[in-house]
């Protein structure tokens, strides 16, 4: 069933260009994942979609749930987003509308948002930086690229696996291009330089003179003719652009030898208080230099609050003085609206002008971009040249309250490169599994106000944990074969009415932690 169709639309903000198609059609059980840049539209068109007009028609009804930035409610962001969610289906649309719905949301509260999404019988469009959720929810991508529309069947995992085919393509062109083009001005050259050299002789005085002889001209010209022949290949050849080359950076990092690969951070036996109410409680332990290091942990626990403990001059946790902070909250005060991109990078950063024009290319902050006003960005992009202020200052420990909130997918990426190849401290909180997974060789738990602390990523923690519940299931049916045993010889040698009981229990018990 059609639920929604659009015909020869253009979206455009102060007179620029975002994007424009000719057809676009959705239908029931189509689950869409909407991914561009910053700024290429994205939630214009939601917007768009959710109103009939003479581009767009409605079949079916069609709902818009916005991203949830400002939460003043005693309620945490992820109840407030599921609730909202949930009175918006309370009214049966059959087409969902969904920008950023995982902002602010927590991994049980995402895990929950997965479920209602799963039940939901029509269809949805969904906008997220969040590549595992998409994985898990969406059957095609719509991309944002160049102004179009270009769709792709599958989750996002196909997706990136179809990029990085056309990518290695597009290499595989490239090279073959330039091979042919190499081969066809290395033979117009050859034949140029034997045309040349077929009137040429030398005189008895030992100089180079060109001959008058017909027989030699005549030859001259064939080899001329076929050098022709060959440019004209060259110029007929379909030219295939370079692929964009990958940008690596090395960081010098302050204070390097005293600080990579020792102990730096030292928590000792912490309680975290808020008012009278106990957050976490922690065991010593250490933070080593250069670890990247994920707070995890549901809404509301303290990680937060542990961020900002461990910069703070608190005696129950000893810092080193080797360590220099560097801290970001998508706090883009720091940013002078006046000022281009460049300068306010320019203005605290240690790095000559080369390393900070990389760092902002690899977040997709390019060429002459760089000397944009920051006046003139939008938040996703103010965001990221926050972030690379803080990152080439004089630091050698970030510490990240959520940096990967209101960044497009592709920066998300770009920002997971670049931090897994920073040899600096990372001590950060982020509700993007995918991203503490593909970071973090560190992960630090908080719950039922407890802190674990693992040495290694977080699908070795998962794999952890999950072994110790094993361990302990077999030590419980242990047990209970044990205490089985028992009651056994207990009613062999004196049956009685409460042995019977407590032995049908017993292998309940046992059949339980069998399943």
């Amino acid at each position: 069933m059609k639920l929604l169709e659009v015909r020869d639309i253009e979206l455009e903000v102060n007179g620029i260009l975002l994007l424009e198609s000719k057809h676009l059609e959705i239908y029931s059980g189509d689950r869409i994942g909407l991914i561009g840049i910053n700024g290429s539209g994205k939630t214009t068109l939601l917007e768009q979609l959710k109103i009939e007009s003479q581009y767009v028609s409605h079949y079916s009804t069609v709902e818009l749930i916005p991203q949830l930035k400002d939460i003043d409610t005693v309620k945490s962001g992820g109840e407030v987003t599921l609730q909202y969610i949930r009175d918006t289906l309370s009214r049966s649309p059959h087409l969902l509308l969904l920008d950023e719905p995982t902002t602010n949301l927590d991994v049980t509260h995402i895990e929950m948002l997965d479920k209602v999404l799963q039940e939901h019988d029509g269809a949805y469009i969904l906008v997220s930086h969040d590549r595992d959720f998409l994985d898990r929810n969406v059957n095609q991508i719509w991309e944002i690229a160049d102004h179009k529309i270009c769709i792709f069947k599958g989750t996002y995992s196909d997706f990136q696996e179809q990029k990085k085919q056309e990518k290695m393509h597009h290499a595989k062109e490239y090279e073959k291009y330039i091979t042919k083009k190499t081969q066809l001005e290395r033979a117009y050259s050859d034949k140029k330089h034997q045309a040349r050299e077929s009137v040429m002789y030398t005189a008895a005085n030992g100089k180079r003179k060109e001959t008058k002889d017909f027989h030699f001209q005549k030859i001259g010209k064939k080899l001329n003719q076929v050098a022709k022949g060959f440019k004209k290949r060259i110029e007929q050849l379909e030219e295939v652009e370079q692929p964009e080359k990958e940008l690596h950076v090395h960081l010098d990092i302050p204070n390097e030898e005293m600080f990579l690969n020792r102990n730096i951070i030292r928590f000792n036996d912490v309680t975290c208080r808020v008012g009278n109410r106990v957050l976490w409680h922690t065991r010593p332990f250490q933070m080593k230099g250069g670890k990247h290091i994920a707070i995890v942990g549901d809404n509301g626990v303290g990680k937060t609050t542990m961020l900002r403990m461990i910069q703070e001059n608190n005696s129950d946790i000893e810092v080193s003085p080797s360590v220099i902070f560097g801290y970001f909250s998508q706090n883009i005060d720091i940013l002078n609206e006046e000022m281009t991109i460049l300068d306010n990078v320019k203005e605290t950063s240690i790095h000559d002008e080369t390393t900070i024009r990389t760092v902002l290319a690899r977040l997709l902050i390019k060429r002459d971009d760089v000397n944009k006003k920051i006046s003139v960005l939008s938040g996703g992009e103010r965001v990221k040249v926050a972030l690379v202020k803080v990152f080439l200052s004089n630091i050698n420990t970030l510490i990240l309250d959520e940096p990967t909130n209101y960044l497009d997918i592709y920066t998300m990426e770009a920002l997971t490169d670049l931090f897994k190849e920073y040899s600096g401290t990372v001590i950060f909180v982020s509700h993007d599994t995918k991203f503490v997974k593909d970071v973090a060789d560190m992960i630090v738990e908080i719950k039922n106000k407890e802190v674990t602390v693992f040495d290694g990523t977080l699908e070795e923690y998962r794999a952890h944990q999950i072994n110790k519940l094993r361990d302990a299931s077999k030590e419980d049916l242990m047990l209970i074969e044990n205490k089985i045993a028992e009651v056994l010889g207990k009613l062999s040698i004196e049956p009685s009415e409460s042995l019977e009981q407590e032995f049908s229990e017993l292998l309940k018990k046992k059949r339980k932690l069998m399943e």
